[in-house]
């Protein structure tokens, strides 16, 4: 529908209109991005997150507070946000919406998907090896904090966990 139909005449409507546009202006070069800038960005978006659970780890065997070591996680987030990275979970509308729009393919949203998707790993995976061959004080940490997730089962507490988890990422 165009902004100038009947139908999208009034305040809101136009509104929305100019909203799905910005959406699909952002994601356009997304989608559109060079190999070489997709896996640099998604690398980076990886290692981005392994600085959070990086601090979150050291912060938690300082303090042995869960809560500064929640916050200290978003030093990572900080940094994916600063450094303009790619996360996988980051903005699932925005690509999608431009493929709906027309100004992309399916084929482009399949090669961000499974670009970033595997580069996040491989960049959170390398830098969390790193940090824990570095610092292996944080092994009895790391494995306690694994373990809370891992040993949770499916529980609501645990569903409850993994929606709040992800409706933290950026849309």
């Amino acid at each position: 529908m165009e902004p100038d139909d009947p139908i999208m005449q009034g305040p809101g409507e136009r509104r929305v209109a100019e909203a799905a546009e910005r959406i699909v202006a952002e994601g356009r070069p997304r989608l559109h991005r060079t190999w070489t800038s997709l896996v640099a960005t998604s690398l980076l978006g990886g290692i981005d997150v392994g600085v959070g659970v990086m601090t979150l780890l050291y912060v938690r065997h300082e303090t042995g507070s869960e809560l500064l070591a929640g916050l200290a996680f978003s030093v990572g987030l900080i940094a994916l946000l600063l450094g303009h990275s790619e996360l996988f979970t980051e903005g699932f509308l925005v690509p999608v919406a431009t493929v709906i729009a027309g100004a992309a393919t399916w084929t482009q949203l399949a090669r961000l998907w499974t670009t970033v998707l595997a580069m996040n790993l491989i960049g959170g995976w390398v830098f969390t090896w790193l940090v824990m061959r570095a610092y292996p004080g944080l092994h009895p940490t790391a494995a306690a904090a694994g373990a809370h997730f891992v040993d949770g089962g499916y529980t609501l507490g645990t569903f409850c966990l993994a929606v709040l988890g992800g409706a933290s990422s950026r849309s």
